[in-house]
């Protein structure tokens, strides 16, 4: 993990092995591996400027239609445990049935979307996008697919930092 430590500017240091044990048991999940040594090197820090290309669903697309786009995501900010950000925001948002039960918040971007790290077990370790724009408040949402707010970035957290390495400005 220290091969990302060139992405930001700004970090905070990494809690004591007793707050992260507390976390993990708060949460009642296991992190995936890549993502736990990453909270255990760095608390939570500012990304160096970049811009992640994700492809979203064109919101003047019809019903039946597949129109997507490619859209540019800066990742500005990674949620670590120092700053207690990512039980705050996971709870936060959790309590507003906004995200899946089992996911976490891990980052954010600049305009109030968030990006989350699926917990489930088919999709232990993705890394998506949720885009506050598109919260659909009618449908019962409980599994990631059931969320059409939210957009597949990677398969583990690790691919989510090269995507951020390769797209530094």
């Amino acid at each position: 993990m220290n091969q990302y430590l060139d992405l930001f500017y700004n970090t905070l240091p990494p809690v004591s092995l007793t707050a992260y044990k507390k976390f993990l048991a708060s949460f009642s999940y296991d992190l995936p591996e890549d993502y736990a040594k990453f909270l255990n090197l760095i608390g939570s820090g500012n990304f160096r400027s970049n811009k992640i290309t994700i492809n979203v669903p064109d919101a003047s697309a019809r019903e039946d239609g597949n129109k997507d786009t490619d859209r540019k995501i800066e990742v500005l900010w990674i949620y670590g445990l120092a700053d207690g950000d990512v039980p705050n925001e996971t709870i936060s948002m959790r309590e507003w049935n906004k995200i899946p039960p089992n996911s976490i918040a891990i980052a954010a971007d600049g305009g109030g979307n968030r990006f989350l790290m699926s917990l489930a077990e088919n999709t232990f370790g993705h890394v998506y996008f949720w885009d506050h724009e598109r919260i659909d408040t009618e449908t019962a949402q409980v599994e990631i697919h059931d969320f059409k707010n939210m957009y597949f970035i990677a398969s583990s957290f690790e691919e989510f930092l090269i995507l951020i390495k390769k797209n530094l400005d």
